[in-house]
């Protein structure tokens, strides 16, 4: 009976995708507002309106992470379990600065994990560990690209939405 129990046990624990990352072949790309990042290409876009030319001819430039911050992130998807999350999920969370969405895409060993995360402030007392997990993960992300002198350098995009 306890080696039934035992393989039942390790077959379920077994099924769980506990894949964890390293830093080879690993890369992905981030969407906030109006922002792109693309770390296997070390590029970053900014889009700007249709009709502004001077500012959308010069919307992308080359950023290199750091084998730390590399790192960082690693750390951050492994130590909070992001390849579990669902691939598209939403709930109403803690109060949090726009977007109202959260993109990434992860990509390992030429498998994606694509996650869509939309959240509302309609009712901030609900609340789900999912979002703060995400939510958390963008913070990581956007202390590090968004403190690089190049993207600092771009002026504000002047796309709005209502």
């Amino acid at each position: 009976m306890k080696i039934y129990l035992f393989l039942l046990l390790s077959l379920f624990s077994c099924s769980r995708h506990n894949t964890k990352v390293q830093s080879q072949n690993f890369y992905f790309e981030y969407w906030k507002d109006e922002d792109h990042f693309n770390s296997k290409d070390s590029l970053f876009t900014r889009n700007y309106e249709a009709n502004d030319q001077m500012k959308r001819s010069d919307n992308t430039r080359k950023i290199s992470l750091t084998k730390e911050e590399i790192n960082k992130i690693i750390n951050e998807v492994n130590n909070h379990d992001i390849l579990n999350l669902p691939n598209d999920f939403s709930c109403n969370i803690l109060p949090v600065s726009d977007p109202n969405f959260i993109h990434v895409k992860i990509i390992i060993n030429n498998k994606i994990k694509d996650i869509l995360f939309t959240y509302s402030r309609s009712n901030p007392k609900l609340n789900c560990s999912k979002g703060e997990k995400i939510v958390n993960f963008r913070k990581v992300l956007d202390s590090i690209i968004y403190d690089k002198a190049n993207v600092k350098e771009l002026p504000p995009t002047n796309l709005y939405y209502e």
